[in-house]
């Protein structure tokens, strides 16, 4: 069986990097989590049964077959399962470019795919191959989740524009320094006067491109990041807490503590124990049991 859970794939000029749960193989059979939102797109294909998702407050119903995108934070849930439950749950990134604005010049907390067969074998071939050892398994699972991604794009028939304007091309470049900022410097001292220098902008000018490409301040989205950041490392990883504060910026345990108790309204512990917990109880429930999460 494979441990490596991230894929970088490359779908014409956008990079997408999907990442796995540590529970990616395991969780296939049940889907009962609390409200969340995630840094990140989430894609879930159902492969037997169906679901009702709530997300932002809207009940959303999946089917056999079809495919359900979710954006970065928004809250969602599934509400109900059917006793016969089978799905495919990946989530990834994409930086800015063609593809990213694409998908949110959607203007939507999600996208349905109606069925698709096609995607259908392609998961069961993923999951065939992650407990293969054979050679060569992770160039054909590298393989296999670009024709998944391509295949999924192609069924959501999004518009893909061949060309941007210099000025979007500008806009683009920018906002990759900014994406890459956040996300390689969440464990160092951040100073807006550091980012604004390697965007040639003043800290003024600074807040108004922030305010364009997330909507909000500097402060607000380097909270937003550390705290999803944190909020992943405590679902799908091991560490520490003490180590998991210093790796998204906080000296001060007691400090993080504070900051994911006001985002989250609940500390690094519960949130773990109650994610954990869920994992571990779906292990011995028998597919019967589904019914109202």
């Amino acid at each position: 069986m494979h441990t490596k859970n991230e894929f970088p794939i490359q779908l014409g000029s956008d990079r997408v990097n999907i990442r796995l749960s540590r529970l990616f193989e395991s969780q296939r059979h049940h889907w009962n989590v609390e409200r969340h939102s995630n840094a990140e797109y989430e894609v879930h294909l159902i492969l037997k049964g169906e679901c009702l998702l709530e997300v932002e407050e809207k009940n959303y119903t999946l089917v056999e077959g079809s495919a359900v995108i979710i954006y970065p934070n928004y809250y969602h849930y599934p509400t109900v399962t059917s006793k016969e439950f089978e799905r495919f749950s990946i989530s990834f990134s994409v930086p800015r470019g063609i593809l990213y604005d694409t998908l949110n010049a959607q203007n939507t907390p999600l996208l349905i795919c109606k069925p698709i067969p096609e995607l259908i074998n392609i998961c069961y071939s993923i999951y065939n191959e992650w407990n293969s050892l054979l050679s060569y398994s992770q160039t054909m699972l590298q393989s296999l989740f670009s024709v998944f991604m391509v295949s999924f794009f192609r069924h959501l028939d999004l518009s893909m524009p061949e060309k941007q304007s210099n000025h979007l091309i500008k806009e683009v470049s920018r906002a990759e320094i900014i994406d890459a900022f956040f996300n390689t410097n969440l464990a160092e001292p951040h100073i807006e006067d550091t980012l604004a220098k390697q965007l040639c902008i003043s800290k003024r000018q600074l807040s108004r491109v922030m305010y364009l490409h997330y909507g909000m301040s500097f402060r607000k989205k380097l909270i937003l990041t550390r705290m999803e950041r944190a909020a992943w490392l405590l679902r799908t990883s091991n560490m520490r807490i003490q180590n998991i504060a210093e790796a998204v910026g906080y000296s001060s345990e007691a400090s993080f503590f504070q900051v994911f108790k006001s985002y989250f309204e609940k500390t690094p512990h519960q949130y773990r124990k109650e994610s954990w917990t869920q994992d571990e109880k779906h292990k011995h429930i028998n597919n019967t049991d589904f019914g109202i999460i």
